[in-house]
């Protein structure tokens, strides 16, 4: 196995990095800082439950050489996967193939769920929103007999909630088989999915509300910004929603029917999502759309205004002209009365003017 220890700083260049090197190089395309992972190490049966943080390679080893009761499930979670000789030592201690180490390695790698004959393998994609940035994290997950292995990008665990349910689950969790806790690992990213898209749907409603009174830059700019991240999410979902859908049809020793059953409900689920990902775009459209009408309907008012106030001025500025060119014959030029009449014409014409205006309806 190929090891190639190398911090991304732009993990969108990851392919020129691998480009010419033997399949199952592993190279880390993250971009956490390469160093020592943490490792949860639980351990749990329908009575019992134990959970420990081994420091490294040699505790892990000495907990997975520990003698068990029949029927217990283990789960082993690492946080922060750029410990190439941790992710290496996995795989050959779990006849993970490198092709998959590498793909747990990539976290540019699209969402996907493969069955294969002693192992299911799953990437799924975490979204958390933060200071108003939206983050994706790497996740992988390894089902095989008796045991659960998960990859997180980030070193902050995403799954306490897992742990919490798991220690209070009682029988009807800890007595299910593994195959239950990977389909929990990976519905509890999809609620991540739905609690995601509903603060998008609050954002969406507020920018519409405020285009229709007051749309300015900073909305469109919102509206881009949320077009763009629902394409993300977008990615995420229209893969594992097609993966899950083939893994209930398939047949696999290690998922049991009761727990497809489960996965048909997130299924449904991701189904849900998809059709809502898929109206946000034609709303988002729509608010553009929205933007610019309104936009260039404030523009048109001014230019009315602009357009009126232009027109009352025209014959005064034409009187103004006509008394302005100081002829020594104009009569008007040394009548005691002039300034007052002309300046009263004026104030006739341009009242005249904006009634007219105003009974046409024209503002």
């Amino acid at each position: 196995m190929n090891l190639i220890k190398h911090k991304s700083a732009d993990s969108k260049k990851t392919y020129k990095k691998k480009a010419h090197l033997p399949p199952g190089s592993l190279i880390y395309s993250g971009l956490e800082s390469e160093g020592s992972a943490a490792i949860t190490f639980l351990e749990y049966s329908a009575e019992t439950f134990c959970t420990s943080k081994p420091s490294g390679i040699t505790e892990l080893e000495n907990l997975l050489q520990t003698e068990r009761t029949p029927g217990t499930k283990i789960w082993i979670n690492i946080n922060g996967i750029s410990d190439l000789d941790l992710i290496s030592w996995l795989g050959e201690k779990f006849d993970i193939h490198p092709l998959l180490l590498e793909d747990v390695l990539n976290s540019n790698h699209r969402a996907k769920i493969e069955n294969y004959e002693d192992m299911v393998f799953a990437i799924v994609k975490n979204f958390s929103y933060h200071h108003e940035r939206l983050f994706v994290d790497h996740v992988a997950v390894i089902l095989k007999k008796n045991i659960v292995i998960s990859f997180q990008d980030k070193q902050e665990n995403i799954y306490p909630a897992v742990y919490d349910r798991i220690k209070t689950g009682g029988k009807r969790f800890r007595g299910s088989g593994p195959d239950y806790l990977f389909y929990v690992l990976i519905d509890y990213l999809v609620d991540n999915y739905i609690l995601l898209l509903e603060d998008y749907d609050e954002s969406l409603d507020n920018i519409q509300e405020k285009l229709f009174y007051d749309p300015d830059q900073d909305d469109l700019i919102t509206v881009h910004k949320i077009k763009k991240e629902l394409q993300l999410l977008r990615q995420a979902v229209r893969p594992t929603k097609d993966r899950i859908s083939l893994l209930v049809s398939t047949n696999s020793p290690l998922i049991e029917e009761q727990t497809k059953f489960y996965f048909k409900d997130t299924l449904d689920h991701l189904n849900a999502l998809n059709e809502n990902l898929d109206n946000y775009r034609d709303s988002i459209t729509g608010l553009m759309d929205t933007y610019l009408s309104n936009l260039s309907h404030k523009m048109n008012q001014v230019m009315k205004v602009l357009t009126i106030i232009s027109t009352i001025f025209i014959p005064l500025t034409f009187i103004a002209g006509v008394y302005g060119m100081n002829f020594s014959n104009m009569p008007e030029l040394h009548w005691n009365y002039g300034y007052p009449v002309a300046m009263s014409i004026m104030f006739i014409i341009g009242i005249s003017l904006l009634i007219f205006f105003k009974r046409k309806k024209w503002f």
